[in-house]
């Protein structure tokens, strides 16, 4: 009588053990992709918020505005107050200076604030339609980004020097240009640096007239 063939109790505990082998390989793999996935994901994010933040600093600042006379003696009004982390300013969307600011204008501030339940700080931004003697307070507040390391301002004077912080009430006291670093967490460990310099069109009349000797007046 012949013997059936067929799996000895071995034979299973080889083969199971070939696909816990199997099974922890693949798993291995996937989870290793899914982590590549998800850290290329949050890069993206932050590169994202990144841009978003700088291009929403860019347009504010390009429209930074003061009024053409300075407010009366220990009086307060429009002005433009920069310090190393933070910015308060009039904005108008108006940005030719031969013309006059109109109802477009509007207090912007931006100032940060440590997060409660994470790492980093938040940046908030602050935007006010009624423009009043006190440019650092009012109106409503937006948070842009949750993940923010660090934000540095520089201002730049006509001749190319760049200061910590910048004081202006009066046409003509505005800086030439704003230097903006803006460092985001990726994660715990890891930040992205962002930069990016903008020029303020207002800081100086873009059509000046100048006297020549023989009285003839020069557009330049």
């Amino acid at each position: 009588m012949s013997r059936r063939a067929g799996l000895t109790l071995l034979d299973l505990l080889v083969a199971m053990a070939l696909l816990v082998i199997i099974l922890a390989t693949v798993y291995a793999v996937f989870a290793n992709h899914q982590r590549s996935v998800e850290a290329a994901s949050e890069k993206r994010d932050v590169y994202a918020q990144g841009r978003l933040v700088l291009d929403r600093l860019a347009r504010d600042l390009t429209g930074a505005w003061l009024p053409e006379t300075a407010p009366a003696q220990g009086g307060r009004g429009p002005a433009f107050l920069g310090q190393s982390n933070r910015l308060d300013f009039v904005s108008s969307g108006q940005l030719s200076s031969d013309q006059a600011a109109g109802e477009d204008l509007a207090e912007i501030g931006y100032r940060t604030e440590e997060n409660d339940n994470q790492k980093g700080q938040r940046l908030i931004r602050r935007q006010d339609r009624t423009v009043d003697g006190d440019v650092t307070a009012g109106g409503d507040e937006i948070v842009l980004t949750r993940h923010l390391s660090s934000v540095t301002f520089a201002y730049l004077s006509p001749t190319g020097e760049e200061a910590p912080s910048w004081e202006g009430t009066q046409f003509g006291q505005l800086p030439v240009a704003v230097r903006i670093e803006l460092v985001l967490f990726v994660d715990e460990n890891r930040t992205e640096t962002f930069t990016t310099l903008v020029s303020l069109p207002l800081a100086w009349p873009m059509v000046k007239r100048a006297k020549q000797g023989t009285g003839i007046g020069v557009m330049f």
